[in-house]
This record gives structure tokens, C-alpha cells and sequence, in this order.
């Protein structure tokens, strides 16, 4: 009986960390499933991009359960196997972190805003520059999750540059 209890247990756990793992199983795309799961990721930045204090607490989140996650699920696949896409969803998030443009005033979404940073994010973690892809190597899930996370570090800060530079992005 209690072997039965353990085996569902151990199923459901499985089955939520693909869920969260995947982003909502955005990461099973035959096409480019980092760049759906990223494009997928915006949804939380256009809905919390005004309520930093949930922000913060959701994207802390991802990054440590998704870490968790991610160490799981390399157990199951292999190493940082396309289908473990939480990583670009921390990253997403970290792109468009605390900008000095909000990207939702007055019901009006700033849609460029939302491109240049999520093709500046994609182009870096595909790119990997400067050092990202040393942090790979680094093992289990936070290995998994590092190189995303530096990824959206550096967007971010070339999204502000950009923003300086040509203010009427804002």
C-alpha cells in the first residue's frame, strides 16, 4: 500500500516539475523551444511589470525553484536538455527587471520596449558572450539556470543603455 502511495507521489512530483520545467510544456515545441517558452515568459512581465514587490517575490521564485527543478529534470533528460526551458523564463524576466520605463502605462502596452529587450535576449543567450558559457559547466540545475540569468543581466543593462540613448523608447 505504501509503495503505491510513494509511486503517485513520486509520478505527480515528476509530472509538476515538467510542467514547471518546461514552462507550462512550452519546452516540447519542435520549433526553437527556448524562444517559445521565452515568448510565453512575457506574459508575467507585461501583468506584473507595475507591481514590483510581486515581481521580485515571483522572479526569486523561479530562480530557486527552478534551479531545483532544473536539477531534477537533468536526472530524468540529460544535461540541460532543451526541453528544461525555466531558465529562459528567469531570464525574460531579469531583462525586463526594474527598467526606468514602465512596459504597462494606462492599459497601453510599450510593444516595442517588449521586442527589442526579448530580441536582445535571445540573441545573448544564443550568442553566449563573455563568460556565459563557462557558467555551464557548472553542474546541476543552478549550472542550468546560470547561463540564462547572466544572459538577462546583461540585456537588461543594454536594454537601459538603449533607453538613454534613444528616449523615445519610453
Amino acid at each position: 500500500m505504501w509503495v503505491i502511495c510513494d509511486r503517485r507521489l513520486i509520478t505527480i512530483w515528476k509530472w509538476v516539475c515538467i510542467m514547471i520545467g518546461t514552462i507550462f510544456f512550452t519546452g516540447y515545441s519542435p520549433i526553437a523551444p527556448a524562444t517559445i517558452s521565452s515568448l510565453f515568459s512575457l506574459i508575467p512581465v507585461i501583468l506584473l511589470s507595475n507591481r514590483v514587490g510581486v515581481y521580485v517575490l515571483v522572479l526569486v521564485s523561479i530562480i530557486v525553484l527552478g534551479s531545483f527543478i532544473a536539477n531534477t529534470l537533468e536526472k530524468i533528460w540529460t544535461k540541460d536538455a532543451r526541453r528544461i526551458t525555466i531558465d529562459e523564463c528567469a531570464g525574460i524576466m531579469i531583462t525586463f527587471f526594474y527598467l526606468p520605463t514602465r512596459i504597462v502605462e494606462t492599459n497601453r502596452i510599450n510593444w516595442l520596449l517588449l521586442v527589442i529587450g526579448f530580441i536582445l535576449f535571445r540573441i545573448i543567450d544564443v550568442a553566449k558572450p563573455l563568460y556565459i558559457r563557462t557558467s555551464e559547466k557548472i553542474p546541476g540545475g543552478i549550472g542550468i539556470m546560470l547561463d540564462d540569468i547572466i544572459a538577462g543581466i546583461y540585456s537588461n543593462i543594454l536594454l537601459r543603455i538603449l533607453l538613454v540613448l534613444f528616449p523615445t523608447l519610453k
